[in-house]
């Protein structure tokens, strides 16, 4: 039976596509952005969370840990996670979570048939014929899992549910393009025009996302789709005015009309040290409200069109 992994599914979203929406993100994305405010969403299978708040040491998960890899140090327990992704492979994946009785250790990512998801979709269904909304389908990456993303797409469109997809738009184009048919709604990131500097922050060069952006301009009149392309601002990395003027001059190259700047938040840094990640970003703060409307400013010479969902 076909299934997806995901890691959440949020109802009563309103910044991610029209009306009130369903978020069902999945697991699982090629890019590892610096500021990403969903860093549970990288690795594509089930991982461990950390949560030492509700920790009432039972230390149960000592013992579980078939690696030996949770120890005590002066009271506190110390998680070694070297050996976490060699776990997270294995058939007895995340055992230190089935023990945990307080959740202090949570399996982050499960695994969904497409039912199962509807079942939780359609729960909000007057919802969205209400205030014009629907589910979109973020991540993590989509794409990677397009046959799964796919038959989801095409169950909610059956069940006259508005469509929508977050992409980072590094894949092949065939399974961008396997979804089209079934999408309302497209966003589309762009986050850094230089492909050298688009590795540094993300881990991949561009020139996939540029040429997948190329395509979809080219083929957006086959299908009845509103396509926003994202930039994310963050100071010091992609607010530089080349970098806006060289993304908004591009978009408008390829016939593309709809563009939203993104403000830099702070929402995900506490997510990074619950699956032992570093956050790089402490010291940066949210860009000013008037330089994303010197942003939309800069888009509008170019011809294209701010939006705001926020």
């Amino acid at each position: 039976m076909l299934k997806g992994i995901l890691f959440d599914i949020q109802r009563y979203a309103i910044h991610d596509g029209s009306g009130i929406r369903t978020l069902v993100f999945f697991k699982g994305c090629p890019l590892e952005c610096e500021w990403c405010s969903n860093p549970e969403s990288q690795f594509m299978l089930p991982e461990m969370g950390y949560f030492p708040d509700n920790c009432i040491r039972c230390d149960k998960c000592i013992p579980a840990c078939p690696y030996g890899s949770i120890r005590e140090e002066e009271n506190i327990l110390i998680t070694d996670r070297s050996f976490c992704r060699e776990c997270y492979h294995s058939r007895q994946a995340l055992q230190c979570t089935t023990v945990c009785q307080s959740l202090a250790r949570k399996a982050i990512g499960a695994y969904y048939t497409v039912d199962e998801v509807m079942k939780e979709v359609l729960k909000d269904q007057l919802i969205y014929r209400q205030t014009g909304g629907g589910v979109t389908l973020s991540g993590g990456e989509p794409t990677q899992q397009a046959e799964f993303a796919e038959a989801l797409l095409r169950e909610l469109q059956d069940n006259l549910i508005d469509t929508a997809i977050e992409t980072c738009g590094y894949c092949k184009w065939e399974n961008l393009q396997r979804l089209l048919p079934y999408l309302d709604q497209m966003f589309f990131d762009i986050k850094l025009f230089d492909s050298e500097e688009h590795a540094r922050y993300t881990g991949v060069k561009n020139e996939l996302i540029l040429d997948n952006i190329s395509r979809l301009g080219k083929e957006l009149d086959n299908y009845d789709i509103e396509l926003y392309m994202r930039t994310p601002v963050i100071p010091g990395i992609t607010d530089s005015r080349d970098n806006i003027e060289n993304i908004c001059r591009f978009l408008s190259e390829q016939g593309i009309k709809n563009i939203e700047f993104l403000s830099y938040h702070k929402l995900g840094r506490g997510k990074y040290l619950t699956i032992g990640k570093e956050y790089k970003l402490y010291d940066i703060e949210p860009p000013a409200k008037e330089f994303i409307a010197e942003c939309d400013g800069i888009a509008e010479k170019y011809g294209l069109n701010p939006v705001h969902f926020e």
